[in-house]
């Protein structure tokens, strides 16, 4: 019984470890455009 409630656990360290990669891509992503774009404005 324990081994299996370990293993539930270790997945859902898993998925919440690669959810929030994600979600850190996504605002570095958002940041580099919005970089992308002030530069855009300023004509380079």
């Amino acid at each position: 019984m324990k081994e299996i409630a370990k293993q539930k656990a270790n997945e859902e360290i898993r998925r919440l470890e690669s959810e929030l990669e994600l979600l850190l891509i996504m605002e570095k992503l958002q940041e580099l455009q919005s970089i992308s774009q002030k530069l855009t404005k300023q004509g380079l």
